[in-house]
């Protein structure tokens, strides 16, 4: 089945309109894994247009990333950072090392449930990390950083 790249702006319309939903709540936590559980359950048993159901579970992604970022984790010291992000890192490999087979977000494959979620978080925030670092740390280019544009984000 071929997918193209539109299913990933539909995912991330969902995921971002569903997470500030959840934030808007009293408890958004368990408003976000209820909406995850129902996005995953639902697409074994039917299929959803416009990228529904991979916007529900990757409103998890989305809910960690602001809760990261309402809590300036990235803006803490180095030292704070680096013993989370090692934990991260080895979680990130196990879910390389030990999940079966794979997981598809855009499909909504996650064969191992929460310890797929668990990675898949791990990875985006050692991804999101590394770029931070690259974008702080390391001039690539005389006449300016190519990853100026992600100071909003990060």
């Amino acid at each position: 089945m071929a997918i193209g790249a539109v299913w990933f702006l539909w995912a991330t319309i969902w995921s971002s309109w569903l997470s500030k939903y959840a934030t808007e709540t009293s408890n958004p936590t368990v408003v976000v894994l209820i909406i995850a559980v129902l996005g995953y359950i639902s697409s074994k048993i039917v299929w959803l247009p416009l990228s529904i159901q991979c916007g529900m579970t990757a409103t998890v992604f989305v809910y960690c990333g602001v809760k990261l970022k309402d809590i300036d984790f990235f803006g803490r010291p180095q030292k704070v950072q680096v013993s989370f992000i090692a934990v991260a890192l080895i979680l990130w490999a196990n879910e390389i090392v030990c999940s079966s087979p794979w997981i598809d977000i855009a499909q909504n494959q996650f064969p191992d449930k929460a310890f797929d979620f668990i990675g898949g978080v791990s990875a985006a925030i050692c991804v999101i990390w590394i770029i931070k670092y690259c974008y702080e740390k390391i001039s690539l280019f005389s006449f300016g950083n190519p990853l100026s544009g992600l100071e909003n984000i990060l």
